[in-house]
């Protein structure tokens, strides 16, 4: 067997997203490889390990540094090896090698115990960062104000376990300009490099900074080119800081990058660049090199970077820095903004060897992605973003007068105004406040005769149930697929929720689930218009009239839809809406409409929004409480703006289905991808459009459903199109329902029998798992044309179905014979 035969070690012990795209494109180039798992591997004699080379992507660091050592002891050559190890993974030996490069850092001092930093901070001034020596994504690092914020930090770390995490690592505080650069060198050589942006002074992407594209000038070239030469010939994520008057900083070096942030915008194959070094350094052929053992000599060459042999004159601190403002910062000043430096400076050593042509399937459709064997960044104009193509979806056509929601117009704020120079604020107001104006305008739409405005749409569903008369202890039917509060609301009124699964293709309750699932307990049904398309009324209401249950409509979604002929809010004994300001019908906030034909209901509705007052008929209020109540009343404020928002809703209903439907036709023709269904019977609301994929259409073999619908997320989010899951879990998943903490275990102690999340529920897990959605761009009425845009980018990805393949089978879970 030759070398080229021999399996890629890949070392590492917790399987992200970045070494499965690692594993991926191994597969894609059929390169052998066997995963290693650094917790369990044995080591030592007799234990043979026969390997081309090594890939070490382990992120915690002392399993890292012995692994690679031991392998290196082996004669396994290994990127990055232990020295890059040794040096990446302590920040303070970080620092060391780059300053005696003479490379920019920031100001720094270290005490071995954290009680000689306190006084030390004192002369090395305010504010300083502290940070740990080993760790990353800003864990334990702190910004340090002043003394006291010094003392109580400090005081923290010197109670943490173990005498590494007492060493005290001070950083001069960098005043940026609110971001970082994080650069990707490979080899020596800048392959990319992005911003990462946040309010907060740690702007980690970890921890919600937001990556954009960074063009690297010839300053930063040449200080990334020396930092590599500085650590070693590696694959190296390299952290530089900016100051506000220009100058550049190294602030610490990763010697195992993560890049998931970086591929949604760099238009750099960022994977094949890393599987091409590790190819050219692991080498195709020849001898398995013996590497050097810790503690044994070797040439000054192959010296850790920064630490020079003995009677080896260092390079001058210094030697690197620019003159200019500001102490020690490398400036930056005109010259080229992208491509190689010209002949004779390019930043860095290239290639020794030429990386393997991978494999290549005749039969394959083009990728369109970067070809990272023919150098540059060319590609092609119609490749996948993920992968350097052009997003489908530009940035600039995704503006707030087209996908903003809720639009707000003069209409709003003349309402808003009004209210504020009126000062009438609450619901109290006799006759034509705004809070009554809307009830009658909404009750005149929906077709009931009553409506009463509540504070919210989770308080509208629970005082449904409380003026219906369902007592505590009884059953209500509730489907599996919604949000929390349609089980929250009956939990509230101590009503226990038996959870009922959906219709596959219309996502709302299934009627022959429900027949199965009623009990002599069960006192009502909840019909849920998930996503704005009304249930099945006709079944549910035989259903409820035959068992004498309650029907109730959850309609937060489903404003203006209709169930043949007749308006959601009136197809049910009582209905619930939300005004929620991301609802088709918004409030400038939170709010919430009721609707019933039952005077009596209605009357309890009042009663149980103020209190238990009785203020019908009333001139003024005499604070008298008839029942146990609450407070739910909604906000003068809030009723004139959805009162001007309901001027428009017809004519916003109308342009959104129009937007709808015509996206929905392009989408239709691709194949695996299930588009929203609306029977004939009835009409959609669209407030929130589901997408299924089925791997067998879209002829993806061996990944999960829930790989499929991770790849196709990943991939379409990076053609600017925000797909993304509702509801991660069924309901009867949800931790709160399943610990029942918060009320002492009720309302389930008032019924015998267990209670859990079972597994009668199969299309509510499996619309979950193959699913995503997307959600308030298609709402505003000027949204047609980016929603044409998202159809061109789900036609693109359907043209790249065979890399969307490889993502979905590199993140399903790993098949238990590692060896491929």
């Amino acid at each position: 067997m030759s070398v080229d035969d021999l399996p890629l070690a890949v070392l590492a012990s917790r399987i992200r997203l970045e070494e499965k795209l690692l594993l991926a494109e191994l597969d894609r180039r059929r390169i052998p490889y066997q995963l290693l798992d650094t917790r369990t591997t044995v080591f030592g004699p007799g234990h043979d390990f026969r390997f081309r080379g090594a890939l070490t992507r382990e992120i915690g660091h002392t399993r890292n540094l012995y692994a690679t050592r031991l392998l290196e002891h082996a004669g396994v050559r290994v990127v990055n090896d232990s020295s890059i190890l040794e040096t990446c993974g302590d920040k303070l030996f970080t620092t060391l090698a780059l300053e005696a490069a003479g490379l920019p850092v920031p100001r720094w001092m270290t005490t071995l115990t954290p009680q000689g930093a306190l006084p030390a901070l004192a002369g090395f001034g305010y504010p300083a960062v502290v940070k740990p020596v080993v760790g990353s994504w800003g864990r334990l690092a702190a910004r340090l104000d002043g003394h006291d914020a010094a003392e109580a930090v400090l005081e923290h770390r010197d109670a943490l376990p173990g005498p590494v995490n007492r060493i005290t690592y001070v950083q001069q505080y960098i005043d940026k300009p609110g971001r970082e650069i994080k650069a990707y060198v490979m080899g020596g050589e800048t392959v990319g490099a992005i911003y990462k942006s946040s309010d907060e002074w740690r702007t980690n992407t970890k921890r919600g900074g937001v990556p954009s594209v960074c063009t690297p000038d010839h300053d930063l070239l040449k200080l990334l080119s020396a930092t590599a030469e500085a650590i070693g010939d590696g694959v190296l994520g390299i952290d530089v800081l900016e100051d506000r008057s220009g100058g550049y900083y190294v602030n610490e070096v990763n010697h195992t990058p993560e890049f998931h942030g970086a591929l949604e915008v760099l238009r750099v194959d960022l994977v094949g660049r890393y599987v091409d070094h590790v190819l050219s350094r692991v080498g195709r052929s020849g001898a398995r090199e013996r590497h050097r053992v810790p503690g044994r000599p070797r040439a000054a060459a192959a010296r850790p970077p920064g630490l020079a042999a003995p009677g080896v004159r260092r390079r001058r601190p210094g030697a690197h820095r620019r003159r200019g403002r500001g102490p020690g910062a490398l400036r930056r000043r005109g010259g080229p903004r992208m491509g190689p430096l010209p002949a004779g400076s390019e930043p860095g050593p290239r290639p020794a060897d030429p990386a393997p042509e991978p494999h290549r399937d005749p039969s394959a459709r083009p990728s369109g992605r970067v070809d990272p064997h023919r150098g540059g960044c060319r590609m092609s104009g119609n490749g996948l973003a993920m992968f350097g193509g052009p997003r489908a979806v530009p940035k600039d056509r995704v503006t707030k007068d087209r996908v903003g929601w809720p639009v707000i117009t003069d209409a709003e704020r003349q309402a808003v105004v009004g209210v504020l120079d009126s000062g009438q604020f609450t619901s109290n107001n006799p006759g034509a406040g705004q809070v009554q104006l809307l009830e009658r305008e909404w009750a005149a739409l929906v077709g009931t005769a009553h409506c009463a405005a509540v504070s919210n749409g989770t308080t509208a569903l629970e005082l449904a149930l409380t003026a219906a008369g369902v007592e505590p202890g009884t059953e209500i039917l509730v489907p599996a697929l919604s949000f929390i509060a349609s089980a929250v609301a009956p939990v509230h009124r101590l009503v226990v929720p038996v959870f009922v699964d959906i219709d596959p293709v219309t996502y709302t309750m299934d009627p022959r689930a429900a027949a199965a699932a009623i009990t002599p307990r069960t006192s009502a049904i909840l019909a849920v218009h998930l996503h704005g398309l009304p249930c099945d009324m006709a079944e549910l209401r035989e259903l409820a009239d035959r068992h004498g249950l309650l029907l109730i409509e959850d309609a937060a979604q489903a404003h203006a839809a209709e169930y043949r002929g007749r308006r959601t809010g009136a197809l049910g004994d009582v209905a619930a809406f939300s005004l929620n300001v991301v609802k088709n019908l918004p409030t400038c906030g939170e709010g919430g409409l009721v609707t019933t034909d039952d005077p009596d209901l209605y009357a309890r509705l009042l009663r149980h929004r103020q209190f238990g007052e009785d203020l019908e008929g009333r001139g003024k209020r005499d604070y008298i409480s008839h029942e146990l109540a609450g407070n739910a009343k909604l906000s003068a404020v809030q009723a004139a703006f959805t009162r001007c928002q309901l001027g428009r809703l017809e004519e916003y209903h109308q342009a959104r289905d129009r937007n709808v439907r015509a996206l929905l036709d392009r989408l239709g023709a691709l194949p695996g991808l299930r588009v929203p269904y609306c029977p004939d019977d009835r009409t959609h609301a669209w407030h929130i459009l589901r997408f299924r994929f089925c791997a067998e259409g879209m002829g993806i073999e061996g990944a999960t459903p829930g790989a499929v619908r991770a790849a196709v997320e990943r991939v379409m989010r990076a053609e600017g199109v925000p797909l993304q899951q509702y509801q991660p879990v069924p309901l009867p998943q949800q931790k709160a329902l399943v610990s029942r903490e918060g009320f002492g275990g009720y309302p389930w102690r008032l019924r015998p029998g267990d209670y859990g999340p079972g597994e009668e529920h199969p299309n509510t897990l499996a619309v979950i798992e193959d699913s995503l959605t997307l959600q308030r761009w298609h709402l505003n009425p000027a949204a047609g044309p980016v929603l044409q845009d998202c159809a061109a980018a789900f036609e693109k990805v359907w043209a790249h179905l065979d890399q969307v393949a490889a993502l979905a089978r590199a993140m399903s879970p790993a098949p238990s014979e590692a060896v491929r």
